[in-house]
C-alpha cells in the first residue's frame, strides 16, 4: 500500500482543501485487467492507413500553427482508423465440422422441445 499526503479535518466548511489518497497495487492491478479484459488487441494495417491518408485532404492553410494541428490530427486519425483487431487463433484450432456441431447446440439450446437431441449431441462434441 502507498500512501500519499496527511490525514486532516477541514471543520465543517464541507470545502476540500488537501486528500489522503490510498493506492493498493493488487487493487489496481485487477482494476486494471478487468478495465481491459473486453477489448480487443488491434494490429497495424499499412495498407489501410495508405488508402486513408490517400484520401484525406492535406492542403496548406496561410497560418504554420494550424497547418501543424491539423497535420497531426489527420495523421492521428488515420492511424487510428487502420489499426484493425487481431485474428481470434483460437478458433482455428477448431475444426469446422465442430464449429457446426457447436453452432447448432447453441441453438438447440433455447429450445426447450429437443432436450433428447441435445443431450446426444452434447455426448457428441
Amino acid at each position: 500500500m502507498t500512501v500519499i499526503g496527511r490525514a486532516f479535518s477541514t471543520g465543517s466548511d464541507h470545502w476540500l482543501i488537501c486528500a489522503r489518497i490510498v493506492l493498493d497495487a493488487k487493487v489496481e492491478k485487477k482494476a486494471l485487467a478487468i478495465s481491459n479484459a473486453g477489448q480487443k488487441k488491434m494490429t497495424f494495417d499499412a495498407k489501410v492507413f495508405l488508402q486513408h491518408v490517400d484520401a484525406s485532404d492535406w492542403t496548406l492553410s496561410k497560418d504554420l500553427d494550424d497547418d501543424y494541428n491539423k497535420f497531426v490530427n489527420q495523421l492521428k486519425h488515420c492511424q487510428q482508423q487502420s489499426e484493425v483487431p487481431c485474428d481470434n487463433h483460437q478458433q482455428k484450432r477448431i475444426s469446422s465440422s465442430t464449429r457446426k456441431l457447436l453452432d447448432q447446440r447453441c441453438q438447440m439450446k433455447w429450445i426447450t422441445a429437443n432436450n433428447v437431441e441435445y443431450h446426444l449431441l452434447c455426448k457428441l462434441i
